[in-house]
């Protein structure tokens, strides 16, 4: 196993604004990698932070991000959406490539991973995608939005709640959540695939995971969560995860 360091990291997305992220680096990683966590939340979420750091035990570097508006970043939240993601992927790809080397490997935990798939289509140096319990389609996230939904759409500012906590909600959230149409960059996305799901996931439906192994091209590999949760709260389904994703990828960042 693998000694690393964990180091905190600071770098500017395309509009300016500093997110912040957390960079698991062992001393001589194999290759690089970027793990974006799931919708709303951060990369100290139990899911992020232990698969990355299960990884850099096996001598993956790993940084994993928080996005504009959540955690350690910086800019305001209802001023996000689909787009900004997207961007702060190819931001900390940007810092990788600068201060490291880029990143070969792409993980996304639910609409992370949704984000992860938009993000790699233009990303040439990703060799592989790995999705855990992410939605088809990032129109999936609106079921969050609640009586919000109908406020945005007829133009007004709202919130909604996520485990208590509010979040602002602005409507060019949802015009920019519309038009991001993910079929042709799942279909053309020249990069290996793996989809982790679970069937009993009540957050994100499985037919979402086969819908994913139905748009891409090989090589693609869909594994079972069996009986996990969306959030992978036990520890022993993300040690699963990071096992498999360690097996699986060596094939395609060597």
């Amino acid at each position: 196993m693998s000694k690393f360091q964990s180091l905190d990291c600071r770098f500017e997305n395309s509009q300016g604004i500093t997110l912040a992220a957390k960079l698991e680096l062992p001393e001589n990683p194999d290759y690089f990698a970027i793990f974006s966590p799931c919708f709303t939340c951060t990369k100290e979420t139990l899911a992020t932070s232990r698969i990355s750091r299960l990884l850099a035990r096996n001598n993956i570097a790993i940084l994993r991000l928080d996005f504009t508006g959540l955690g350690q970043s910086e800019g305001d939240f209802g001023d996000s959406n689909f787009s900004t993601m997207i961007d702060d992927i190819h931001s900390a790809q940007q810092y990788l490539s600068q201060h490291h080397q880029a990143a070969k490997l792409l993980i996304g935990h639910s609409m992370g991973g949704t984000a992860s798939y938009a993000s790699a289509h233009s990303l040439n140096d990703i060799k592989a995608v790995c999705s855990i319990a992410s939605p088809s389609s990032p129109e999936h996230v609106l079921h969050h939005f609640g009586d919000a939904l109908e406020h945005i759409k007829s133009g007004k500012t709202s919130e909604f709640s996520v485990a208590g906590t509010l979040y602002p909600i602005k409507p060019q959230f949802l015009h920019d959540l519309l038009r991001h149409k993910l079929d042709d960059c799942l279909s053309s996305l020249d990069a290996a695939t793996l989809i982790f799901h679970a069937e009993k996931d009540t957050l994100v439906n499985i037919e979402h995971a086969y819908r994913l192994f139905s748009l891409t091209k090989q090589p693609k590999s869909f594994i079972s969560l069996d009986t996990a949760d969306h959030i992978l709260s036990d520890r022993n389904d993300a040690a699963y995860v990071a096992d498999l994703i360690y097996s699986w990828a060596k094939r395609y960042t060597a």
